[in-house]
């Protein structure tokens, strides 16, 4: 098959125990000379989502990439969409899932290692989500083949990192992101009953956690 990158695909795009665990298994593997150029990391998000269940924040999103730099493979979002049906009434779900889409993608691009990302399909007219959990709208394109909100964000992150890498490392400036909007629409943290288990002892979106 001539030079075929080997990449590993995995379910832990959040900066999280199970992310931490997979990335030791993969720098073990690496180390031990497993033949491995790179991984793909699953972006199945659900903005109603709370604790592990949260989408990461944009600069969680840089250090997990950035960590795959340090041992020498490429990263790559082999899976993408975004749900938002289970978002409370009067939410801005064209909001939430504008600002994922755009700041996941811009935070991903932003780095050198990283490679593309995959959208797990285009239009909510035919979604594996709608079967696999419930009814929901995850992805660029709508029911009618029509490019979303999302869509655009997406297109305009893309650019934006595209113009950044034009110029020359000393005029580089570090993406900065913010992520105000997100306050609008992410569902508090629940307030954990007596002997639930909870991240590291608290509940906390990943940002928060030191």
């Amino acid at each position: 098959f001539g030079n075929v990158n080997k990449y590993s695909d995995l379910y832990c795009f959040n900066h999280s125990k199970k992310s931490n665990r997979m990335f030791d298994l993969v720098k073990t593997l690496k180390e031990n000379g497993t033949p491995i150029d790179g991984v793909g990391l699953q972006a199945h998000f659900n903005a109603a989502g709370v604790q592990e269940g949260r989408v990461p924040s944009p600069e969680s999103v840089v250090a997990n990439i950035q960590r795959y730099e340090e041992i020498g493979l490429q990263v790559n979002i082999s899976e993408m969409d975004v749900r938002v049906s289970k978002l409370p009434a009067g939410i801005d779900k064209t909001r939430a899932q504008t600002d994922i889409y755009r700041d996941i993608v811009k935070a991903s691009y932003s780095q050198k290692n990283f490679q593309g990302v995959t959208f797990w399909g285009f239009t909510d007219k035919h979604t594996w989500v709608s079967d696999f959990y419930y009814e929901d709208s995850p992805l660029l394109w709508n029911a009618q083949y029509k490019r979303k909100p999302a869509y655009f964000a997406v297109e305009d992150a893309i650019k934006a990192v595209v113009e950044l890498r034009k110029m020359n490392s000393t005029d580089r400036e570090e993406i900065k992101f913010d992520i105000s909007s997100w306050k609008t629409w992410m569902v508090p943290e629940p307030t954990p009953s007596e002997g639930e288990a909870t991240l590291d002892g608290v509940s906390k979106p990943d940002w928060m956690l030191s």
